[in-house]
């Protein structure tokens, strides 16, 4: 596949179907009128590499990348997006409750994990994360370690408390990857830093 820019509509997903590599990016973009459950059946396990970036802008209604790309190992970064290969940036619900966290509306669904499980390796590019207020766990993952070649570039702000308040269940520590599952949204897949 070539470069998919899924804008507007949930139905853009489309693009993206039978799509092992996408040459060149993916940029997922400015969907306004979407819920929880219009993600319900959009899944894409097929991909497995984008040769250019990854974007996510004001997606309402998405609350885990990690559903929607099950298996995605590699971000080559050939072409960045201002020197980053994989950005999510202001995953907030659109409406009129922008800016009022946390939101107890049902109808307002924040990004809640990148929950990217296979990724394993960003070759060339940083990681630009911004502006996803409940967003969780995203600063005991080794960022270093999957974009070795930006080692310390990456730019992460605003995002939720990287710690679960409570986590019920199992975890377990095995390669350096903690796996897991809990109460908690944030019990995911990370190489963590704080268990080498």
């Amino acid at each position: 596949c070539q470069s998919v820019d899924v804008r507007n509509d949930v139905q853009a997903f489309q693009r993206l179907s039978g799509c092992r590599v996408v040459e060149g990016f993916v940029q997922i973009l400015l969907i306004d009128r979407a819920d929880e459950t219009s993600y319900d059946n959009v899944t894409f396990p097929e991909l497995r590499e984008i040769t250019d970036y990854l974007l996510l802008y004001r997606v309402n209604g998405l609350r885990s990348v990690g559903k929607l790309f099950p298996n995605l190992a590699v971000i080559r970064g050939n072409t960045l997006l201002f020197n980053y290969a994989f950005i999510s940036f202001e995953m907030i619900h659109l409406q009129v409750r922008v800016w009022s966290y946390p939101c107890d509306d049902p109808h307002c669904v924040v990004l809640q994990e990148i929950g990217l499980h296979s990724l394993t390796d960003i070759l060339r590019g940083g990681v630009r994360i911004e502006k996803n207020p409940l967003l969780c766990f995203v600063n005991t993952v080794d960022w270093d370690h999957i974009a070795k070649a930006s080692k310390g570039e990456h730019y992460i702000k605003q995002t939720k408390d990287p710690f679960p308040r409570r986590v019920l269940g199992w975890i377990r520590l095995e390669d350096g990857i903690i796996t897991g599952r809990g109460t908690d949204i944030c019990a995911l897949a990370w190489y963590a830093r704080a268990f080498p």
